[in-house]
């Protein structure tokens, strides 16, 4: 009696949790569907399929939008039987995703280069699978989850890096997995440490916390540095950003904008489910590992490797490669400050972010086009000819760099507002470095992203050649992209009212 009433009370409390995945059981429903299209209708499906994959990821996006506004309370609703979690802050990642998953199929029907390759509707099922894993990995309150969601994720972007069907794709793909298989064998085995101190992979109970408190500080610092290990790949921070530029280089440039958002984006929150409970469950005596010390290291490093090797860059691709790193040292910072300031910075970011590369990507394919080449050197007078596509680019340019008037400005000023507040509270000095040191590669990332308008605008072309002017749909992609961050600079409270929300709940 006692079994049968425990494997109905299961089966009640999966039943019940199936309404709070509704966006989840629609993207795996339209996974489906783009399988089955594609496997009837074979070539004939290849032009309807993006159009079917947009109205779809539509859909789930209305519907991750009414989930934000359904889950108002501060306390975690847990599904599944504890293995996932969901509130207002898992919602708002989910809402960056389908963004960024629309924003991508978007650029796919308008890139000529991916058009060239005829790719197949397996393309966008990977896409949306991909889109299904993410949600699943910053909704995951168990650390088997965690690893499940996360290769999940790693093995669908392993498959989508390889789309541009020639042999950097190749080897940007057998980079990408050789770096993915080694990072996740080093968290699997930290994972595989916390296991065996707690006895449990619940890491958001307090019970959890509470049984490391026993544990040595050494042998936990070490489970805690390995356990890191895959976050920090998703999030391509260093040293395990060794395999962006690669990929970057090597990868259909819509997946190359979807990588330096979604799965960065994804790592983040899960680093911040992960490291953040010591702090904002009152047991600063339990936390045993200096959580900030480790991200300041890693953060300075990520800022310092990203900056500097993007000052080198000729090659536009590669160049955002690298100031991708740089921005993921950016995010850091506005963690390290372990605070709700410091949360609110980091959605605000990602939020921003979403609309910079986008646009700066798909200026990369237009340029792709236009000139042939990638290299900021050929770019030469380019500005009087085509004026809208050069005033894009000195807006996307100016709004990666940090500066008004656009919102890459707020986001780094509220990064800095976050650490700075960290650094009044606690007086630790290491804070104050980080704030300096963060400033510092402002200013060098101006160096670098006013690069290709400085060739576009003040230097003159040597041989005199007529440019065709892009077509109006893609116009539109780069306004839908571009307007939001001079918006944001003016009325950020139309994102902050937003994300205020989700801070008065964490």
């Amino acid at each position: 009696m006692k079994e049968d009433f425990k494997i109905s009370s299961q089966l009640e409390g999966i039943i019940q949790s199936l309404a709070d995945i509704l966006p989840e059981i629609l993207l795996a429903s339209l996974f489906i569907l783009l399988i089955i299209l594609d496997l009837i209708f074979r070539k004939r499906s290849s032009g309807v399929l993006p159009y079917i994959t947009l109205a779809g990821l539509l859909i789930v996006l209305s519907f991750t939008f009414g989930q934000f506004f359904e889950y108002q309370t501060p306390q975690l609703k847990f599904l599944f039987s504890r293995f996932l979690h969901i509130n207002q802050y898992e919602v708002f990642y989910k809402i960056i995703f389908a963004i960024a998953g629309v924003f991508t199929v978007w650029f796919c029907l308008l890139s000529k280069p991916l058009q060239n390759e005829k790719i197949r509707g397996e393309f966008y099922a990977t896409l949306v699978a991909l889109l299904l894993g993410l949600n699943l990995m910053v909704m995951s309150s168990n650390l088997l989850m965690v690893y499940l969601s996360l290769e999940f994720v790693s093995i669908c972007s392993y498959i989508l890096a390889t789309f541009s069907f020639n042999r950097g794709g190749a080897e940007a793909g057998i980079k990408y997995i050789l770096f993915g298989a080694f990072s996740s064998g080093i968290m699997l085995y930290g994972m595989s440490l916390f296991y065996g101190f707690t006895g449990d992979f619940q890491f958001v109970e307090p019970s959890y916390l509470n049984a490391l408190e026993h544990i040595d500080k050494i042998p936990l610092l070490l489970a805690g540095i390995l356990t890191l290990a895959g976050f920090l790949f998703k999030i391509s921070a260093s040293p395990f950003h060794i395999w962006a530029p690669d990929v970057y280089q090597g990868a259909p440039t819509p997946v190359v904008a979807f990588f330096s958002i979604a799965p960065k984006a994804a790592g983040v929150a899960v680093l911040i489910n992960f490291t953040y409970p010591f702090y904002f469950n009152h047991l600063h005596e339990l936390v045993v590992i200096d959580w900030q010390l480790v991200l300041v290291v890693v953060g300075v490093l990520t800022l310092t490797v990203g900056n500097f090797a993007a000052l080198a860059q000729n090659n536009l691709k590669c160049l955002l490669a690298f100031s991708s790193v740089g921005h993921a040292g950016f995010i850091l910072t506005g963690m390290i400050a372990f605070s709700q300031l410091g949360v609110r910075s980091v959605l605000f970011y990602f939020s921003v972010y979403l609309f910079m590369n986008f646009a700066a990507f798909a200026l990369v394919d237009i340029m792709a086009v236009l000139k042939g080449s990638d290299d900021v050197r050929k770019f030469k007078g380019l500005g009087s000819k085509i004026p809208f596509v050069g005033v894009i680019f000195v807006v996307i340019m100016v709004a990666l760099t940090g500066l008004p008037p656009t919102a890459g400005f707020n986001a780094k000023l509220f990064v800095f507002s976050a650490l700075w507040e960290a650094y009044q509270e606690t007086g630790k000095q290491i804070l104050l470095f980080v704030f300096v040191f963060g400033l510092l590669n402002t200013v060098i990332a101006l160096f670098y992203y006013l690069k290709a308008p400085y060739y576009m605008f003040l230097k003159k072309a040597e041989e005199e050649e007529k440019v065709a002017d892009i077509n109006f749909a893609a116009k539109i992609y780069l306004l839908v992209l571009t307007v939001p961050l001079i918006g944001f600079f003016f009325k950020p409270d139309l994102l902050v009212n937003f994300i205020e929300k989700i801070i008065l709940n964490f």
